[in-house]
């Protein structure tokens, strides 16, 4: 039995905070174990969310951003194992237990499962199992995401926690991930483990409230590149390295497997990242 809990954001987009909430309830989450942070909601999120029995409810009496979320809903429950992840995403049967799973069976603190994007117009949970056997074991290490992240206590010892300032919406996942890399904490994405998202629709709510506020275009700052203490060309070369390992990972799963660890739905089939 693993010691998890998993927490999310979310500002507004009721719809998808209700269908991620189902999905995890029908694969068997416990409700006890998910700690939801609603940063000043102007829908029904908030009466749904009290709805919900066994859920912890976190209600914000403003926008914080996404980093203080984060950092709410971890700190609520303190497990040896912590799921960051988005409010618009649904997910297969034995998820969380398979990446952790995983995880310890490959030393990894920090690992993401893999993806499908796009519509919901497949049978995900069919296709979950379908690529989870096909691709079964695999790892693609040094690449993880935020839109569903697997932590252990550790790294929070190690590396802190996300950046808790507003202005950074969108960007307190990659000064984490940059504060992983100088600490030297191996991460991946791993193939046991799969979710489907919708699109980051919770940043893009913050954003648009923001703008219809103030009038600017968007809540973080343009300049937030600069807390990385990163040169322009550092930052330049260490994107084309991050490009060029996602492409030849790509390459190497397409041959092996056919498939990847990142998928994005068409009208009627899949687009492999």
């Amino acid at each position: 039995m693993y010691d998890y809990s998993a927490t999310f954001a979310c500002y507004n987009n009721v719809a998808y905070t209700q269908q991620c909430i189902n999905s995890l309830l029908q694969t068997g989450f416990p409700m006890r174990q998910l700690v939801v942070v609603d940063n000043h909601s102007q829908d029904d999120t908030l009466d749904y969310l009290h709805s919900v029995n066994g859920l912890h409810v976190i209600a914000n009496r403003s926008n914080m951003g996404c980093g203080v979320a984060w950092n709410q809903g971890i700190l609520a429950l303190q497990t040896e194992w912590t799921v960051i992840m988005n409010n618009d995403i649904v997910v297969s049967p034995g998820w969380v237990e398979s990446l952790i799973e995983q995880a310890i069976q490959l030393n990894l603190k920090v690992a993401s499962p893999a993806y499908l994007e796009g519509s919901l117009n497949y049978d995900f949970i069919g296709s979950a199992q379908q690529f989870k056997q096909t691709m079964h074991g695999y790892a693609r290490f040094g690449y993880a995401h935020a839109i569903c992240l697997l932590v252990h206590r550790s790294v929070w010892q190690e590396v802190g926690y996300f950046r808790a300032t507003p202005k950074l919406l969108g960007f307190e996942d990659t000064i984490f991930f940059n504060d992983l890399r100088k600490a030297g904490i191996q991460q991946a994405c791993l193939a046991n483990s799969w979710i489907h998202h919708f699109g980051s629709v919770t940043v893009k709510a913050m954003n648009q409230a923001h703008r219809e506020k103030t009038g600017e275009k968007q809540m973080a700052n343009r300049y937030n590149y600069r807390v990385l203490h990163q040169s322009f060309l550092e930052r330049k070369w260490r994107k084309f390295l991050k490009k060029r390992a996602i492409s030849l990972a790509k390459a190497h799963e397409l041959n092996q497997f056919g498939i990847t660890l990142h998928g994005v739905r068409d009208e009627t089939t899949f687009r492999w990242f």
